[in-house]
């Protein structure tokens, strides 16, 4: 039951009583008349007056508070639908700018973290059968394939800096969106696709927002002032609250210590068992948070990166350098496919202008 409906009831109620309340004064008024004396009109209009103007009162008290009617089922659906739409051209445009596909994204390997401290069961990552989580940053299609066969579909994406952490949450996301309509399709009665949103970690004051969903619900009503729009029918919190958000919530580690704990505990006092996530952060700090806060993060699964070659690195700044590259660059890249570039004032690259 919702807070809304919660808060309706018990005014609800008070407004009855309230009824009963003046009822019996009117009646109790009414019965102190002796039938021999000659009833007083004046009076009697007076205590009629007060009683209808009290009852007007409270009926009115009861309606302001118990809020607009709840959403209809349709009404939400649509929002999360026009919710995806904006999403996904929002992404795609940041994906342009970060050049994310230009020309591709670096190939990275990732797979499951190995450390027992930041993990739970794997009963509860995978339920009863086994995710492969053993994926590359250009096969999207498969780490969204093991992403919904997650039990819970919470994933924890962690490594060092500069290792992809959030490109790879918005390749994901943007794959989510796109396969999200074919995905609505085999969807059985009750069951929700959700719209992934990324939402910077740094954003969330724990303080003001104890509970992920409401912070949520703001930021969407901040951040995406559409859904505001009357014909919508609806609310962001109609949305958060109907599991039709799919949170993906970037740069734990962009936050201090302690607010990392925090976090991590009011993900798991927040999240019920037909929530799902994604989170970011390198994976020094979150292996220290989840330690602070005494548990992992209930059902996810936490994905590393490995590290990367030496030729997929050389490879790769190959495919992103013009057919003639500076003489420079065609001397640094094949020794770094080799053996470790020399240190940064003399490699070729650092006298180039190029790097």
């Amino acid at each position: 039951m919702s807070k809304r409906t919660r808060r309706f009831g018990w005014r609800t109620t008070l407004a009855v009583i309230a009824f009963f309340v003046v009822g019996m004064l009117v009646l109790l008024v009414w019965r102190s008349y002796s039938p021999k004396e000659a009833v007083n009109l004046a009076d009697f209009a007076a205590v009629a007056l007060a009683g209808a103007t009290a009852v007007a009162a409270v009926l009115t008290w009861a309606l302001r508070w118990g809020g607009a009617p709840a959403s209809l089922p349709a009404e939400v659906g649509k929002a999360a639908d026009v919710l995806a739409g904006l999403v996904e051209r929002q992404w795609r445009e940041e994906a342009r700018n970060r050049l994310l596909d230009d020309p591709v994204p670096i190939s990275v390997r990732w797979k499951l973290t190995s450390d027992p401290t930041v993990t739970r069961s794997p009963r509860l990552i995978s339920g009863e059968q086994e995710s492969d989580l053993d994926v590359s940053s250009d096969d999207i299609d498969r780490l969204g394939a093991a992403f919904r066969s997650l039990a819970r579909r919470r994933i924890v994406i962690t490594g060092g800096a500069g290792m992809g952490k959030t490109t790879l949450a918005v390749q994901l996301l943007l794959h989510l969106l796109a396969t999200r309509p074919t995905d609505k399709t085999p969807a059985g009665q009750g069951q929700l696709v959700p719209v992934p949103v990324l939402f910077p970690v740094s954003g969330w004051d724990v303080e003001a927002y104890p509970r992920l969903q409401s912070w949520l619900a703001a930021r969407l009503d901040l951040d995406y002032p559409a859904l505001r729009a009357p014909e919508l029918g609806t609310s962001a919190a109609a949305l958060v609250h109907g599991g039709y958000i799919l949170p993906v919530l970037d740069g734990l580690d962009e936050v201090s210590a302690p607010m990392r704990v925090r976090i991590i505990e009011a993900l798991n006092s927040s999240l019920s068992e037909g929530d799902g996530m994604i989170l970011t952060s390198r994976r020094i700090e979150f292996t220290a948070a989840v330690r602070d806060a005494g548990r992992p993060l209930t059902g996810a699964a936490v994905i590393v990166a490995r590290p990367l070659s030496r030729a997929a690195a050389a490879d790769y700044l190959a495919a992103c350098l013009p057919d003639h590259p500076p003489p420079a660059w065609t001397k640094c890249l094949p020794r770094c496919a080799r053996a470790p570039c020399p240190p940064w004032p003399s490699c070729p690259v650092s006298r180039c202008g190029c790097g």
